[in-house]
């Protein structure tokens, strides 16, 4: 099981970019196809990060 985390802050994304991210179907599909077993999304007002465990190796670039 390979583990990843991703995130933007409000230092490198715009809220616009950042509310893309939070709570939308498609984030899930996204996950779903690169093999995501397991997801969790944490949204804040300033950051939104995406911790997750795949079966194959997820690039982060």
């Amino acid at each position: 099981m390979n583990l990843f985390s991703v995130g933007l802050r409000h230092h490198t994304a715009n809220v616009e970019t950042r509310e893309g991210f939070a709570g939308h179907p498609e984030s899930d599909c996204l996950l779903r196809d690169i093999g995501c077993a397991e997801a969790l999304v944490l949204t804040t007002c300033n950051r939104v990060e995406v911790y997750g465990a795949s079966e194959k190796r997820v690039s982060t670039d």
